[in-house]
């Protein structure tokens, strides 16, 4: 989340506060986000989720925080693409999730609904290969 929000260059108020939320909400101290955030770099490496299911928990992570402050820059779009393709995703993935977060954040079964979709696609992707 960290690297999405500085992907347009600087981090706004709104994208650290969803950021120390989703933190706390996963069991992190205001503190250690404090220190990870003084510690992060744009060029650290970011470690890829090996499940559909850690991959899905991030990418909406992702999500939330590109739409944090109302405006999606060409910067947030193409680190998206990145994602996507570390992740060894389809990328049309992000227009999908462009659209599915563009008005507000969808609703769980809106969620689930995507991922099952993209988890029949990566099945269809690896029986292929």
């Amino acid at each position: 989340l960290i690297f999405l929000a500085f992907s347009d260059g600087n981090m706004d108020e709104l994208e650290k506060a969803l950021i120390y939320r989703i933190g706390m909400r996963r069991g992190l101290s205001e503190r250690q986000i404090t220190q990870i955030l003084r510690e992060v770099t744009s060029v650290q490496q970011v470690s890829v989720p090996k499940t559909i299911s850690e991959k899905a928990d991030l990418l909406f992570d992702f999500m939330q925080n590109l739409y944090a402050d109302g405006h999606v820059t060409t910067q947030e779009i193409e680190f998206m693409h990145c994602v996507i393709i570390r992740f060894s995703l389809d990328i049309s993935i992000v227009g999908r999730l462009m659209d599915l977060f563009r008005y507000a954040t969808p609703t769980q079964e809106e969620w689930l609904a995507f991922v099952n979709d993209i988890s029949r696609v990566g099945e269809d992707q690896a029986v292929k290969v």
